[in-house]
């Protein structure tokens, strides 16, 4: 009996130290209402819709995280339904996007540009943005052009500017920065036909591809390049002229090797290109360039300092192209000056290219078809011995 009212005592006094713990659980929950008390303030709408609209983390948790992660906080109505993709990916394709935009734009700044009045002579391309050395850029460069028949010509800018130098002024170990190329599409073969134009085309794009670059042509049309191609033929042709005149030997003469070349020194000729002698001019409007050339009448035309010992020939053809001259008229007196000094040296005669003898008659209406030549020229666009001259005619 006495263990029974001891046991209930005990179970009493638990009893009570739950309630009082749970009371003060109750207090500090800072809840002062009743549950019924609560229910019975649900009709006041308008506290409860802003109760409902202002989540309970608001307030003390929003404020104190940064701006550009808050919105991953926001209530899932609140944001805004994007398309089921990749961002890295997406961002990656706009990047390269922006990137070849800005690489064409810049290429389009560095490359020259025409109008229908230009006499355009070259295929020019440029590929920013390679930054790489002179060394391997050669490397890539001298490989490609085994595939080219004609020659291309590479330029290279340095740092930020954009002033091209030939990349073989360069030592190896500059970084370049862009480069240009160059094709001539009128050279000393003549002007490039299509399959010349192609290889052209595939070496700058295997030259850009080789260092992951973009590229651009001056010309980016095919046919507009092909029509170049033909006004260049065209012009040339209509517009092509070459003096000529002969020293001939005397009937049953011809001119030794020895004697030629003691002449043709004597007057101040030099043996040069393609094994002809040349003439340099010394006069003031011609200063420096070539008057003339002499070659063997009879084909090849060259002659061989090993083999002057051996030749003999019975005419020599002196020839001048006017147009490359800044005064062709003075040029040609030059011309037939030493053309008479080497004939008389060798017992020989000098005639025009009909093979009548040289006298001033004759001079004076080579003069004058050479004047009309300059005019002619001139009045085209083209003015005798420029830069543009030497393209077209050389």
């Amino acid at each position: 009996m006495t263990l029974r009212l001891a046991l209930l005592l005990v179970s009493l006094i638990i009893l009570g130290l739950i309630g009082l713990i749970c009371h003060q659980k109750y207090r500090r929950s800072g809840i002062k209402k009743r549950p019924n008390d609560l229910v019975a303030e649900m009709d006041d709408s308008s506290e409860l819709e802003q109760q409902v609209n202002t989540p309970f983390f608001t307030e003390n948790i929003v404020s104190d995280i940064p701006a550009e992660s808050s919105a991953v906080l926001q209530p899932a109505e609140d944001q805004p339904q994007e398309e089921s993709q990749s961002p890295t990916l997406t961002t990656s394709l706009q990047e390269l996007m922006d990137n070849k935009r800005i690489a064409q734009q810049l290429a389009e700044q560095m490359l020259p540009e025409y109008d229908d009045n230009d006499f355009i002579t070259e295929h020019v391309a440029v590929i920013p943005n390679v930054n790489n050395t002179v060394k391997q850029i050669n490397k890539v460069t001298l490989h490609l052009m085994r595939d080219s028949d004609r020659e291309i010509e590479v330029f290279a800018a340095v740092k930020n500017r954009q002033e091209f130098v030939p990349i073989f002024s360069l030592k190896d170990k500059t970084k370049v920065r862009h480069l240009k190329t160059v094709l001539q599409l009128k050279d000393n073969k003549g002007v490039v036909d299509e399959k010349q134009l192609e290889q052209y085309q595939q070496f700058v794009e295997k030259l850009a591809n080789q260092f992951a670059c973009e590229y651009k042509f001056a010309l980016d049309d095919a046919k507009q390049v092909a029509d170049v191609c033909v006004k260049l033929s065209e012009f040339i042709k209509d517009h092509d002229q070459i003096t000529i005149l002969y020293i001939l030997a005397q009937p049953d003469d011809a001119f030794s090797g020895e004697a030629l070349k003691a002449a043709a020194t004597a007057a101040g000729l030099e043996l040069g290109e393609f094994d002809f002698f040349h003439l340099v001019s010394s006069t003031e409007t011609n200063q420096g360039d070539k008057v003339y050339s002499l070659a063997n009448m009879y084909k090849p035309g060259s002659f061989s300092l090993e083999l002057l010992d051996k030749f003999s020939t019975t005419g020599l053809c002196a020839f001048m192209v006017p147009a490359l001259l800044k005064d062709p008229v003075s040029g040609f007196r030059e011309m037939c000056t030493s053309c008479k000094y080497i004939a008389d040296q060798l017992n020989g005669v000098l005639t025009t290219n009909r093979r009548e003898l040289l006298d001033e008659d004759n001079y004076i209406a080579i003069c004058s078809d050479i004047t009309a030549h300059k005019d002619k020229l001139n009045a085209a666009g083209v003015v005798t011995g420029s830069e543009l001259a030497q393209k077209l005619f050389a």
